[in-house]
C-alpha cells in the first residue's frame, strides 16, 4: 500500500526542487517556533489573576482605612502578580511628590506592558511573512516546472497539473501558519488591552481612596504650622 505522505513528499521534491523543499522546511520551523511563543505567552497569561486586581484593591484600601500602611505593602509583595506589582509601586511612591510618583508609576507600567507583550512582535512578523515564503515557494517550484516544460516540451498533462499543485503547496502552508497565529496574536492584544485597563483601575481605585494621601497631608499640614 502507498504511504500517502510520503507520496506527497516525493511529489513536492520532484515538482518544487530543493529551493521548494527548503521554503516548506522554513515555514514549518516558523509554526515551530510560533508555536513555542504561544504556549510560553499562555503560562504568563494563566498567572494573572481572573478578578482584575480587585481582591488585593480591597486589602489595601482596608489596611489604608486604618493608617497601616506596613500591612498593605505586605499585601503586594505576597504576590508576583502584574497588579500587585503596580500597586507596590503605587504604595513605595506614596510619600514622593507628585511628579516622581507618576514617572514611577508610569516606568512600571511600561515594564508590566513590556513584560505582557513579549515575544508578541516576533509572532506577528510570523504572521507577517509566512504567506509571503509561502508564496516564494510556489513561484520557485513553477520556475522548476517551467523550466522542465522548456527543455522538454509538456509532456503528460496530468504530470504537469500534478506538479503545479504541488508547488502551490507552500502557499497554502503559509496561508495556514498566518491565519492560525494571526487570530491568536488578535487574542493575546485583546487580552493585554484588557489587564492593562484593569491595572488602570486598580491604581485610581487606590490612589482615589481618601486615607491614601491622607498621611501626606497632614505632614504637608504640620510643616507649614511649623
Amino acid at each position: 500500500m502507498i504511504n500517502p505522505i510520503s507520496l506527497f513528499l516525493n511529489n513536492f521534491l520532484t515538482s518544487g526542487g530543493l529551493g521548494g523543499s527548503i521554503i516548506l522546511l522554513v515555514i514549518i520551523l516558523l509554526s515551530v517556533y510560533g508555536l513555542a511563543i504561544v504556549f510560553e505567552r499562555r503560562k504568563t497569561f494563566a498567572r494573572i489573576p481572573k478578578g482584575g486586581g480587585k481582591d488585593v484593591v480591597r486589602r489595601i484600601v482596608s489596611s489604608l482605612e486604618i493608617n497601616d500602611l506596613a500591612e498593605a505593602k505586605v499585601q503586594t509583595s505576597s504576590r508576583k502578580d502584574v497588579y500587585s506589582r503596580m500597586l507596590k509601586t503605587v504604595l513605595d511612591s506614596r510619600e514622593c511628590s507628585k511628579a516622581i510618583f507618576e514617572e514611577n508609576v508610569s516606568k512600571t507600567f511600561l515594564k508590566i506592558s513590556s513584560d505582557l507583550e513579549r515575544n508578541l512582535a516576533s509572532l506577528a512578523t510570523i504572521v507577517e511573512f509566512s504567506p509571503l515564503i509561502g508564496l516564494l515557494g510556489t513561484i520557485v517550484g513553477l520556475m522548476k516546472i517551467f523550466g522542465s516544460i522548456s527543455e522538454g516540451g509538456l509532456g503528460h498533462h496530468e504530470e504537469l497539473a500534478g506538479g503545479i499543485s504541488t508547488a502551490l503547496i507552500t502557499t497554502a502552508a503559509g496561508l495556514i501558519v498566518a491565519i492560525f497565529f494571526g487570530i491568536i496574536l488578535r487574542s493575546y492584544k485583546s487580552k493585554i488591552e484588557d489587564i492593562s485597563m484593569n491595572i488602570e483601575n486598580c491604581v485610581s481605585d487606590v490612589v482615589s481612596h481618601p486615607s491614601f494621601f491622607q498621611k501626606n497631608t497632614n505632614d504637608e499640614m504640620e510643616n507649614s504650622n511649623n
